[in-house]
């Protein structure tokens, strides 16, 4: 059986995320200013994620593969998303971004899924979109503090605020890396979720929103960062979204 690395081009590695507990914090906006309502303290297990999110030559693999994409089979996990899929098959909306190395943006969470279902055939492993835990978990670990290194950024940890106006390739900012070396979590795009907005739902059958995580390009610092997240549903694609996997073992 192939592996991930002998599928994708690189730069792609397995970071493994040892088990713990995240504090998830839900709230609601006033302005630039995020009033938390509720804390959840939720138990993470073990799990590896993707060091750096899918880049624009990864994705093309599953586009131009002759059981990538175009399969049927990889968007079965919901009745929605196979209606989704017969209505847009022909439509594939190509990254608004260019360069190889770029994070693949304009990709909708089914996208994102039959992408993960696929690679899980191809590798007979449980490849997946992470839940906001587990992402958040990859970022912070035990930690409180809006990053990996505290509570204050700058435009030498990530790619936020519109001071390059585009997103830039996944290897980019080293001094932006998670407590456990993950690369390009903050800025760049908005990351998919498993779970659906605001729960701890995994349904894939649900027709909600879905989580983000970790801001984009375009977002100003408030919105960048570890403890924060957003929602859309899970048909949307946008250039601001984009995703990375998880490996369950």
């Amino acid at each position: 059986m192939m592996t991930v690395q002998t599928i994708l081009p690189q730069p792609f590695e397995w970071v493994h995320i040892p088990s713990g507990d995240v504090f998830i914090q839900y709230g609601e906006w006033d302005k630039l200013e995020f009033r938390v309502r509720e804390v959840k303290k939720l138990s993470v297990s073990a799990f590896d994620i993707a060091k750096y999110p899918v880049t624009n030559a990864q994705y093309d693999v599953f586009i131009n593969h002759p059981d990538g994409y175009k399969n049927p089979k990889w968007w079965d996990f919901s009745d929605e998303a196979k209606k989704w899929f017969y209505e847009c098959d022909s439509q594939i909306e190509a990254s608004y971004f260019v360069g190889d190395d770029c994070p693949r943006d304009s990709v909708s969470w089914y996208d994102s899924m039959a992408f993960c279902l696929w690679l899980s055939a191809m590798t007979d492993e449980k490849i997946m979109l992470p839940t906001e835990w587990q992402w958040q978990r990859a970022m912070i670990g035990d930690g409180h503090q809006k990053y990996a290194w505290g509570d204050a950024i700058d435009a030498t940890f990530a790619n936020y605020n519109q001071h390059i106006r585009k997103t830039t390739p996944v290897t980019h900012y080293p001094a932006g890396k998670s407590v456990f070396g993950v690369m390009d979590m903050i800025g760049n795009l908005w990351e998919w979720c498993l779970n659906s907005y605001e729960t701890q739902h995994t349904d894939l059958s649900a027709t909600d929103e879905r989580a983000l995580r970790g801001g984009s390009w375009i977002n100003p610092p408030e919105l960048v960062n570890a403890l924060v997240y957003d929602g859309a549903p899970p048909d949307v694609r946008d250039y601001c979204f984009g995703f990375r996997c998880v490996l369950l073992r």
